[in-house]
């Protein structure tokens, strides 16, 4: 027994970086009904869905905006639009969003945020556009 909790331990330790600098491009598939029971809010579900589809960026786009506009929380762990926005470099979206209740803040399912992924790009207007949110 001691032998396999060590043998998970280095496992682990080793999993560990791969996934602090890995995780913004990992992608989670669920589909809508598997969604919807992570989800008490159907239109939170359906955000999700949306922001983790195959759909090009501007499809996702208008479909994110219009899920928002009809009550869907942005602001969900699993699927962060904002995030997403950031990876696409998307400067516009980012500002309705952040103009929209996104908080920059929260996490997304892997435990990082707005901020993470902006020191990704090393866009500085992005940072920028999180810092002023953030105030």
């Amino acid at each position: 027994m001691k032998k396999n909790i060590f043998l998970l331990f280095i496992l682990t330790l080793s999993v560990i970086p791969f996934l602090t600098h890995a995780k913004h491009n990992l992608k989670i598939e669920l589909d809508e009904e598997e969604l919807e029971i992570a989800f008490a809010n159907e239109k939170d579900a359906k955000l999700a869905h949306i922001i983790l589809s195959d759909k090009t960026w501007n499809e996702k786009k208008q479909e994110i905006m219009k899920a928002i506009q009809n009550g869907a929380n942005p602001n969900t762990a699993l699927a962060n639009p904002l995030i997403h926005a950031i990876k696409a470099k998307d400067k516009s979206f980012i500002k309705w969003l952040l103009d929209h209740g996104v908080d920059p803040n929260s996490e997304s399912i892997l435990g990082s945020t707005a901020h993470d992924h902006a020191k990704i790009t090393e866009d500085e207007s992005v940072k920028e556009l999180l810092k002023q949110a953030t105030k």
